[in-house]
């Protein structure tokens, strides 16, 4: 199959994958009241108009979200509520058994995401979603605080060697964020601070890849046959990693030896007689939630607050008086410290605010 022939094939296909979504997006009865945002102009504002980011749909329809506090929009085959009233999500929040949370097997079966996420501690409900929570629960009460410090202290290393070069501080802050989650989750090093280019770091980039594509996002070719087994191949080898992970930290573990990273006390707690076993399968679809939910959101946070802080050079100067004074020579934090960085903790969350790197859910 000639270049040529893929590109039409590929054509015919996309065409009629929007003939299909619009012949069969009806919308419910009790959700024709609230205005709508079609498949169609999802398509022109993302790839037409290159408009990307929920504060372009925010500004596109104000008008709508002040009013009623919410719309809906369609998505491969679904139609979802986007809402912004704080009563409607408070309510939603609390009523887990009148709003279940979307299982990826529900909404996308059969998809890239499905493939990769399943079931895990963020998408499942109920007994299921106790289940998880039981086991990740110790990852959630620990702080590593010295792997930061190691890390940081190891870009700080290669930012000084860097000579007359702007420094892309997104693209830093992005191979930062992954070799701290890779040691934290799992006592992996990823090696992409000084190492971009190596095969982990690049299957892990392949599949992040994967899901800001709108080939993959919008037009559902990880559906299209063949075409899906491309796309697949990828996220397997990944998926692999981590399994191959799993089985090294079980060995790791039968021989004495411990690092208290997140996979470990996964793993010690499957072993409490009061919680149900996960399986490697479902161990691993947490370490992909995590890994996806840790690493782009923390990356862009501290480029924008790099980004605040050097346009408002007075509140850098505070910031930096106040960790000298708090922390001394000692690079590393105490609880006590961390929480004594005041003004620091306040610059972080204005940040937060004005630039929050999740800011739908």
């Amino acid at each position: 199959m000639d270049f040529i022939t893929l590109i039409s094939f590929i054509a015919i296909v996309v065409i009629l994958l929007m003939i299909y979504n619009y012949v069969n997006y009806k919308v419910p009865d009790s959700l024709k009241d609230i205005h709508s945002i079609t498949f169609f102009s999802i398509v022109l504002s993302r790839l037409i108009k290159r408009e990307g980011g929920h504060d372009k749909l925010y500004l596109r329809c104000k008008e709508y979200f002040e009013r009623d506090g919410v719309i809906k929009m369609s998505f491969r085959g679904k139609w979802i509520c986007t809402i912004t009233d704080p009563v409607i999500v408070k309510e939603m929040c609390l009523r887990t058994d009148v709003f279940p949370k979307l299982m990826f097997n529900e909404i996308l079966p059969n998809s890239a995401a499905d493939r990769h996420f399943g079931v895990n501690v963020v998408h499942s409900n109920g007994d299921v979603w106790k289940r998880h929570r039981r086991v990740c629960n110790p990852a959630f009460k620990t702080l590593p605080v010295h792997l930061f410090v190691e890390k940081a202290l190891k870009l700080m290393d290669i930012l000084e060697k860097v000579d007359n070069k702007p420094i892309e501080v997104r693209d830093f802050m992005q191979r930062l964020t992954l070799d701290i989650l890779g040691k934290v989750a799992f006592n992996f090093d990823f090696n992409n601070l000084e190492d971009p280019n190596n095969p982990y770091v690049t299957a892990y980039n392949e599949v992040q890849k994967l899901f800001r594509n709108p080939l993959v996002t919008i037009f559902q070719i990880d559906k299209i046959p063949i075409l899906n087994q491309l796309i697949f191949r990828k996220i397997d080898k990944l998926n692999n990693l981590f399994e191959d992970i799993i089985k090294e930290k079980r060995k790791s573990l039968a021989a004495g030896h411990f690092n208290g990273d997140l996979l470990e006390l996964m793993l010690k707690a499957c072993d409490d007689p009061d919680n149900q076993i996960l399986s490697d399968t479902e161990l691993r679809c947490n370490l992909a939630i995590f890994m996806v939910a840790g690493h782009d959101t923390t990356a862009a946070a501290l480029s924008s607050l790099l980004y605040l802080l050097a346009i408002h050079k007075d509140v850098q100067e505070k910031a930096r008086e106040e960790v000298l004074r708090v922390l001394g020579d000692d690079l590393t934090p105490s609880a006590e410290q961390h929480a004594a960085l005041k003004y620091l903790n306040m610059a972080i969350r204005e940040n937060l605010r004005l630039y929050p790197p999740v800011c739908i859910i």
